[in-house]
């Protein structure tokens, strides 16, 4: 659920399909049956919004970022917004995103 005192974020709403739709099915693909996923969102900073995703997953291994996660950068890039990645191969992965928002 989102909050209702989440702030109004600024992008185009096509880029936030695609960098949803890449994070979450990232995170369905590599988490394991009777693994879970979280999703949190929330107001950070004035003008920003956080957004975690972590799984239960197989991790990221440190020599590798996938293809995916260069996509996810270049979407971010073209919202003014930012990644951060925890993972620790066989635990899972925590992805922090952050993004402008309407004050």
């Amino acid at each position: 659920m989102i909050p209702e005192s989440l702030p109004e974020v600024l992008g185009d709403n096509i880029l936030f399909d695609d960098l949803f739709a890449s994070l979450i099915s990232n995170a369905v693909k590599y988490t394991q049956k009777g693994g879970s996923i979280q999703i949190a969102i929330q107001a950070e900073a004035p003008g920003r919004v956080r957004c975690e995703i972590k799984d239960t997953g197989i991790g990221i291994p440190e020599e590798s970022t996938g293809l995916g996660l260069v996509i996810v950068k270049e979407i971010l890039d073209q919202l003014n917004g930012s990644i951060q990645v925890k993972s620790i191969v066989g635990k899972g992965t925590c992805l922090t995103i952050r993004f402008p928002a309407v004050d």
